[in-house]
């Protein structure tokens, strides 16, 4: 067994634990890690998610689209979805069962209506279960056809997803502060 001088310690204990780096001689401080910003508004936030249905089917997912950024506090996300976010950081994995009417509210029959044939002209070959987007006095909405025929074609306004259970997983990827263009837009640039 080597002999060590009674005041030297062995080579690899009396290493100092780094603290900076070496440039040319001189010790250069090293830079604490950048901040983790958490999920709040006025943020871009990147996540990798899926959302299924309460069968396991898979209703909408990042896989093979790309990643989701949207800007936190905005309606580019459900708001179901934002408060299950809100707080965490990159890194963080979200994986919640939500009730039939938590993310997009339940199936209400006063969203069922009747629309005469002639304002649907465009669309042609019109069936039950087709869903469609069309312009509202509320803005652009997603109507699904109930019923049709001759003269009027039944519609539900209600999201195609109301009344569902959801499971929602998603992964943050990335957090940053929404620079004032992206604020001003509410889009990420």
């Amino acid at each position: 067994m080597a002999e060590f001088h009674k005041n030297r310690l062995p080579p690899m204990l009396s290493r100092k634990p780094r603290t900076s780096k070496r440039l040319f001689g001189a010790r250069e401080p090293v830079a604490p890690p950048p901040p983790q910003h958490l999920v709040e508004d006025g943020h871009v936030v990147t996540i990798d998610y899926k959302l299924l249905d309460e069968t396991g089917r898979v209703l909408d997912t990042t896989e093979g689209r790309g990643l989701l950024s949207y800007i936190h506090g905005s309606d580019q996300l459900p708001r179901a979805f934002q408060e299950k976010l809100q707080g965490r950081q990159a890194g963080e994995k979200v994986n919640h069962q939500f009730g039939a009417s938590e993310v997009y509210g339940p199936r209400d029959s006063a969203n069922v209506t009747e629309l005469e044939r002639p304002l649907l002209e465009g669309v042609h070959e019109i069936k039950p279960g087709m869903r469609f987007q069309t312009m509202t006095d509320e803005g652009l909405r997603c109507v699904t056809v109930l019923d049709v025929d001759d003269n009027v074609v039944t519609v539900d306004l209600s999201h195609p997803l109301a009344g569902q259970k959801l499971l929602f997983t998603a992964t943050v990827v990335s957090v940053r502060p929404a620079a004032r263009e992206e604020l001003a837009s509410g889009k990420v640039l």
